[in-house]
């Protein structure tokens, strides 16, 4: 099959698919001007329609619903030669290809191939991001009661975490790789977070430990997480209690007294037992942490023996009075 290039409206995006001579293997190509972005094998999807038809549906359920004599067949492009390479592209990819191209209703958005795709292209561009958010809520809000799960596994990885928070009876019933970007989302709500908080999957954990929309409850809630990198994310998020890292600066591991170091939420007495308790590499980081201020630099001076550490102090005692910083 010959390659055809087909370009996105407002000329930055182009799509184009490829057939492997030998193999029969398609795959689908996005481009960024000249650059690749994502290359993806084309699956056969629900909607073998021609083009011709696509154009007339108003939904989904119309392409999935037409009559077999129209649609294209097993795999479209091998077993019916007279097929035009932009109907064996339409064929395929047709659940982004006309959702891009022709502007029709979010419900056209029919096959799992689409999610990748969308998400690579809006990584790429904000703009484009932030209307797929609104596209994908109108399709997941307008299927029919039976279908919402299946939609919502389908793309909720697309959905902001304000909409996971009105509708938290689907939490249990999609997988947690659907629901990571809602525990990364800055704009997640509380309830939300405290839902994402109990989960058994330790990479949504993670996530909401790092969330800056954490709230002290949750916070409180994951501190004695058997998982040690949810603590440790913990321990890196400046909106944690300072009571929590204050007892996270007691931890013998290096990369919980790493974070907590590192964190310019930490309070001053976790700083003062990480200096005085650690090594060379945790004493430079308590010394440039933005939360030492300068009559706490001043103090540590007075503590420290070592000459190398005096020189680090008085050189970011420097720093503050050059550039005026805590107090």
């Amino acid at each position: 099959m010959p390659e055809q290039r087909f370009q996105v409206p407002g000329g930055r995006f182009s799509i184009e698919v490829r057939q492997d001579s030998r193999t029969h293997k398609t795959t689908l190509h996005i481009f960024d001007g000249d650059g690749e972005i994502l290359n993806i094998p084309c699956v056969h999807v629900v909607i073998t329609v021609p083009a011709t038809l696509i154009g007339d549906a108003e939904s989904v359920d119309d392409l999935i619903n037409v009559p077999i004599e129209a649609r294209l067949g097993g795999e479209p492009g091998l077993s019916d030669t007279s097929l035009s390479d932009t109907d064996v592209f339409w064929a395929h990819c047709s659940n982004v290809a006309y959702w891009l191209e022709a502007g029709l209703p979010p419900e056209g958005l029919a096959s799992n191939l689409s999610v990748p795709i969308l998400q690579a292209i809006a990584n790429r561009e904000p703009e484009f991001a932030r209307e797929l958010i609104f596209t994908v809520t109108d399709l997941v809000d307008q299927v029919t009661p039976d279908r919402t799960v299946v939609v919502a596994e389908r793309y909720g990885a697309l959905l902001p975490g304000a909409w996971w928070a009105d509708h938290l009876e689907l939490i249990g019933e999609v997988s947690p790789d659907v629901l990571l970007p809602a525990a990364q989302d800055p704009h997640s709500p509380p309830e939300l977070l405290a839902k994402l908080a109990s989960s058994s999957d330790s990479l949504i954990r993670s996530a909401v430990a790092s969330n800056s929309n954490i709230s002290p409850e949750v916070a409180y809630a994951l501190m004695q997480d058997p998982f040690m990198d949810v603590r440790y994310a913990l321990a890196s998020n400046a909106r944690t209690p300072p009571e929590i890292l204050l007892q996270f600066a007691s931890y013998r591991h290096i990369l919980m007294r790493t974070r907590i170091a590192q964190n310019p939420s930490s309070p001053l007495d976790a700083l003062r037992n990480l200096f005085q308790l650690s090594g060379l590499p945790i004493k430079q980081l308590v010394i440039e942490n933005p939360a030492a201020t300068r009559d706490f630099l001043e103090e540590l001076l007075v503590l420290e023996s070592s000459e190398m550490v005096k020189s680090w102090i008085k050189h970011q005692l420097l720093e503050r009075l050059e550039s005026p910083g805590p107090v």
